[in-house]
C-alpha cells in the first residue's frame, strides 16, 4: 500500500449525464433507451481534477439524478474538510455508513472522483492506491435484456460471432414468451452457461420455484444462478434460501444486499449465495473491496456486475474489484464494458469496451500505469 501524500480538495461539482443508447434494453422493472448517470468532479489545490460516476436507479436504491446531486451537495463541505488521502476516505466512509447505504450511487460518484484526482496528484494508478494487483485481462459475459423475435436472434448472433457464450438473461413472467426466447437462444447462441435475472418478478417462493423449473426445462440446462427472484417484502433471505434449496441453484443477491452485515447470515450456507458486486450499487470501490474481503471470509462467490448504460468511468472502477475477487478465486462472471458498443457516445478516452471473446486487456489502454483512473 502506498503511503498517501495529502490532497486538499478545493471544489466538488456534480451534474446529471444522459445520452442515447444504440439499442434499448428491457427488463421487468424498466425499458431503457438512454443512460442515467451522475458525474462528479473533484478539484484539488494542485489543479488536478478527478471524475467519478454513479448510476442512480429509483427501482434499485430509490435514488434519482436529482437526489444524487442533492446528496453530493449536502455532503461536500464535510467531505472537503475530512478527506485528503485513502485512509481518511475510508474513515469518512465508515463514519457515514448509514447515509451512504441510502445513497450509494451518489457516494460512488464522489469517491471515484476523489480517487482519480488523488491518483493524478501522486502519479499513481488506482490499484496501487488501493493495494490491489490489476489483472492483465478481464472476460465479460454476454447480457441480454427481455428481447424477443428478430431482435433477440440478431443479439445472439452477434455474441456468438464474438465468441461470448456465458449468458445472463433477463426473464419475464410470460412462459410462452420465454419458450420462444429459449428456442432462439439455444439455436443461435447455444450458451455454455446460463444465469437469469428476474428483477424481483415473483411474489412467493412457490411461484418462483415453479417458473424457475419451467425456464430450466425450456433451455434444457441447470441455471448457474438466479438473480433477485422475489418482489418487495417477499424477498427475505429465508424465502430466497428456500428457493435455492428447492431448485439447486444459487441466488444472486443485488437489491437484497442492503448492508455488509448480511454476510453474518450468508455464512451458514455459502453455496446458496452469489453477490452481484456493482460499484455504484455498493457505494464505491472501497466499499466494494470490503465486500470482496467478507465474501472471502465466508466462501460466498462474486459476480462483478454493471448497470445498463454505465460509461467507461464505472467500467474502469470495477477492475480492481474484479481483480481482488479473481485473486481470491471468488469471481464467477463479470458484466459491463460495453462502451460505445452500446452508448452513442462515451465520456472518456479511451472508451473501455470488450473485444473478441468478451476480453478487455489492460495493457492496451495502459490502465495499470496511468495515474488515477487513467482516463482522459
Amino acid at each position: 500500500m502506498i503511503e498517501s501524500t495529502s490532497s486538499r480538495i478545493v471544489d466538488i461539482a456534480a451534474r446529471p449525464h444522459e445520452v442515447a443508447m444504440r439499442v434499448s434494453f428491457k427488463h421487468s422493472s424498466k425499458d431503457r433507451s438512454t443512460t442515467e448517470s451522475i458525474l462528479t468532479s473533484v478539484t484539488l489545490a494542485t489543479g488536478h481534477v478527478g471524475r467519478g460516476e454513479g448510476t442512480p436507479r429509483s427501482y434499485v436504491t430509490g435514488e434519482t439524478l436529482d437526489t444524487a446531486a442533492a446528496f453530493i451537495a449536502e455532503l461536500s463541505d464535510a467531505f472537503i474538510g475530512s478527506v485528503h488521502d485513502v485512509d481518511s476516505l475510508r474513515d469518512f466512509t465508515d463514519a457515514h455508513r448509514a447515509v451512504i447505504d441510502e445513497n450509494p450511487a451518489a457516494f460512488a460518484s464522489l469517491e471515484l472522483a476523489f480517487l482519480d484526482a488523488h491518483g493524478q496528484h501522486l502519479d499513481t494508478p488506482l490499484e496501487a492506491l488501493l493495494g490491489v494487483q490489476l489483472q492483465p485481462q478481464f472476460r465479460y459475459s454476454a447480457v441480454i435484456g427481455d428481447s424477443a423475435g428478430r431482435k433477440l436472434a440478431l443479439i445472439c448472433a452477434a455474441y456468438r460471432m464474438n465468441a461470448m457464450r456465458h449468458l445472463k438473461l433477463k426473464v419475464s413472467n410470460d412462459l410462452d414468451r420465454e419458450a420462444a426466447k429459449a428456442k432462439i437462444i439455444q439455436r443461435v447462441l447455444r450458451p455454455k452457461s446460463l444465469r437469469v435475472d428476474a428483477n424481483n418478478l415473483w411474489t412467493s417462493p412457490a411461484e418462483a420455484i415453479e417458473n424457475i423449473e419451467a425456464i430450466q426445462d425450456l433451455h434444457g440446462t441447470t441455471l448457474s444462478g438466479i438473480e433477485e427472484p422475489l418482489a418487495g417484502d417477499a424477498s427475505t433471505l429465508g424465502a430466497l434460501a428456500e428457493i435455492a434449496e428447492a431448485v439447486g441453484v444459487p441466488i444472486i443477491l443485488d437489491e437484497s444486499y442492503t448492508s455488509i452485515d448480511i454476510f453474518d447470515d450468508l455464512a451458514a450456507a455459502p453455496r446458496h449465495w452469489i453477490i452481484n458486486a456493482r460499484v455504484s450499487r455498493l457505494g464505491g470501490v472501497t466499499r466494494a473491496l470490503a465486500v470482496i474481503e467478507r465474501a472471502h471470509e465466508t466462501g460466498v462467490r462474486i459476480i462483478v456486475g454493471a448497470h445498463v448504460g454505465e460509461t467507461s468511468i464505472l467500467t474502469r472502477a470495477a477492475l480492481p474489484v474484479a481483480s481482488a475477487a479473481a485473486q481470491r478465486n471468488l469471481l464467477l462472471h463479470q458484466e459491463g464494458a460495453f462502451g460505445t458498443l452500446l452508448l452513442s457516445s462515451d465520456v472518456s478516452s479511451p472508451s473501455l469496451r470488450f473485444g473478441r471473446g468478451g476480453v478487455l486487456k489492460t495493457a492496451r489502454h495502459e490502465l495499470g500505469s496511468r495515474p488515477g483512473l487513467g482516463l482522459a
